[in-house]
């Protein structure tokens, strides 16, 4: 998968297609983080993401190997990331089942009420509390 992601890397996009659906990059993340891996994991995410910024899923998978490493800044830092990606792209209105999830940006105090974000986060630190106790 590491050949694949590399040579897809070394590769240009093809001029009728929009780019990889799913880069092989974000997907060698996805098997490092499941083969519980999660710091080379994270370095994967990391170079997928400097190819193709903000995608959901990179974003998500980078804060959950950030947080299997060990490394809460980071964790943090792809969490607040992921919200800011999903507001962009909500045109839903905030309802009274929304829940809340903040962030600081610019210096300024960010606040943003998604629910799909939140419940994703949720169960990605599942995922990994039940990873840890088996």
């Amino acid at each position: 998968m590491r050949s694949a992601a590399d040579l897809e890397d070394a590769s240009d996009k093809h001029p009728v297609t929009p780019g990889s659906i799913v880069p092989a990059r974000e997907l060698l993340g996805d098997m490092l983080l499941e083969a519980n891996q999660p710091a080379e994991a994270l370095a994967e995410y990391e170079r997928s993401l400097n190819a193709a910024p903000n995608r959901f899923h990179g974003l998500a998978g980078a804060a959950a190997a950030a947080e299997g490493a060990g490394d809460a800044a980071k964790a943090r830092l792809y969490r607040e990331k992921l919200v800011q990606v999903a507001a962009a792209d909500s045109d839903r209105p905030a309802s009274s089942t929304t829940i809340g999830a903040s962030a600081d940006a610019n210096g300024g105090k960010l606040s943003i009420y998604l629910s799909g974000v939140a419940v994703l986060m949720s169960l990605m630190s599942l995922g990994l509390a039940l990873r840890r106790s088996s």
